[in-house]
């Protein structure tokens, strides 16, 4: 069973020298290393180059003509990726030593397995552990769970630098997406549709906070999207879930058009809407209280 591991960078140059030495050092190596730099600004791809030869690595280094952009250069990233497993990776994290060799072990013992996240630290800018260790709550530490289409509809399970993929989600991916959802959410939920998205609750990287970060984790009480924002995002997810249909269960296209039509009434209510959408909203409790608490569902009446 081939592996693989993507990564893009841009401006990495920071933090681009710690996570090369953690893929490096890993237990069991990646049969491909797959970078693609986005015309960084600063010293990331000369970083880099310098790494495989020091190290005499047989990686692979592409630079991009022209500056792409994230999503773009992500999917590029992944065209180049020819083995059975992909391991998605971020230029800024530190990954654990074992975990190409424990996700390798998961994937080759459970088949049914499409899309394999993990559970992760989280470290600042100066590697420092920070307290909060991101388990999933009501899991025993190693335990691995099914995720099925309800749950990957209504929230991701992880970030994409968690977790590894097979290539059947890699291809569906790149020939249905619109780029218009997270790529890991995205990939996440084609793999439900086959049954086969999974979650392993023991931390394999760790995930460093700092100001440039692309995935939005909230710090504090710096909230990254206000509350009528979200419900657009996920108005927009939900959408770009729809190219997905042909490979869905009868049951699953009912939930994403249930799902959908509770999403633009949220939206409408959020941009003014009537309180009779508010109404029409409690009444789909189940849902609501997915995204907003009861307190916040009060709010979104009183606005």
């Amino acid at each position: 069973m081939k592996t693989s591991l993507t990564m893009t960078t841009y401006n990495g140059s920071r933090y681009i020298l710690k996570q090369l030495a953690s893929i490096k050092n890993q237990t069991l190596q990646p049969d491909e290393v797959i970078i693609v730099d986005d015309c960084s600004k600063d010293d990331t791809s000369d970083l880099i180059l310098n790494y495989i030869a020091d190290n005499h690595l047989n990686w692979k280094l592409y630079i991009n003509r022209e500056n792409l952009g994230y999503k773009q250069n992500f999917k590029r990233a992944l065209k180049y990726a020819t083995g059975d497993i992909i391991f998605l990776c971020d230029q800024d994290d530190i990954w654990s030593k074992r975990k190409v060799e424990v996700m390798t072990e998961i994937m080759s013992s459970h088949p049914e397995i499409e899309c394999l996240n993990t559970a992760y630290h989280l470290m600042d800018e100066d590697d420092q552990p920070l307290d909060d260790l991101m388990l999933m709550k009501g899991l025993e530490d190693n335990e691995l769970m099914n995720v099925d289409t309800r749950y990957i509809m209504l929230r991701n399970i992880a970030m994409g630098c968690t977790c590894c993929l097979t290539r059947k989600v890699k291809d569906i991916y790149l020939a249905h997406t619109t780029s218009m959802a997270p790529h890991d959410w995205e990939m996440n939920a084609i793999a439900a549709f086959y049954d086969g998205l999974y979650y392993f609750n023991h931390a394999m990287i760790y995930y460093r906070i700092h100001e440039h970060n692309t995935t939005g984790i909230d710090i504090g009480e710096d909230r990254i999207n206000p509350r009528r924002k979200n419900s657009i995002q996920i108005d927009n997810y939900l959408n770009a879930l729809t190219v997905y249909k042909d490979f869905m269960q009868e049951e699953d296209i009912t939930l994403l058009d249930e799902l959908k039509s509770f999403s633009r009434d949220r939206v409408m209510l959020l941009n003014g809407g009537s309180k009779k959408l508010w109404f029409k909203l409690i009444r789909q409790f189940d849902i609501y209280k997915e995204y907003v608490s009861i307190k916040g569902m009060l709010v979104e009446l009183f606005k």
